[in-house]
């Protein structure tokens, strides 16, 4: 892992194994990146403290680690996490900490309404090469990379 971008700190993703969803997103130093290897439970650095918290120590709360994966970059970490306890990750008592003030993107200034379908279906055209003129798509006539190994969707 590479921590000398955000002093000593990289950005930990949390995602529900099973949904997807993200749940919340911390920050680990090696010592916390290392217990969580070595507990199998999520461990962060707190910036704020200046300390490891094990995520649901007090709460009971707790992200149970399914598997560990790191970015191009190695500057930052994805977590797919089981939920233990009741389920809810947030200090709030919410499931996730990206629930509240969440906003319906047809109401953001600027931005296309879009429903929560349209994205994966807008991208999978765009992979496909759909409604991409030949002379824009990378690689071959589905739009795919040369030499890629990419399955059909």
């Amino acid at each position: 892992m590479d921590y000398s971008k955000l002093g000593g700190l990289v950005p930990a993703v949390i995602q529900d194994y099973l949904t997807r969803e993200v749940l919340m997103v911390g920050f680990m130093n090696a010592d916390a990146y290392a217990r969580t290897q070595d507990t199998g439970y999520v461990t962060f650095y707190s910036r704020t403290r200046a300390q490891l918290w094990t995520k649901g120590e007090t709460s009971g709360n707790r992200l149970a680690v399914i598997s560990i994966a790191t970015d191009c970059d190695e500057d930052t970490v994805l977590i797919q996490a089981r939920r233990e306890g009741d389920g809810n990750v947030c200090h709030t008592g919410e499931r996730t900490c990206f629930s509240a003030g969440s906003k319906d993107p047809a109401s953001i200034s600027g931005s296309p309404a879009v429903t929560a379908s349209e994205p994966r279906e807008r991208a999978t055209r765009t992979e496909r090469g759909a409604g991409v003129p030949a002379s824009e798509r990378a690689g071959g006539p589905r739009g795919e990379a040369p030499g890629s190994n990419q399955e059909a969707l």
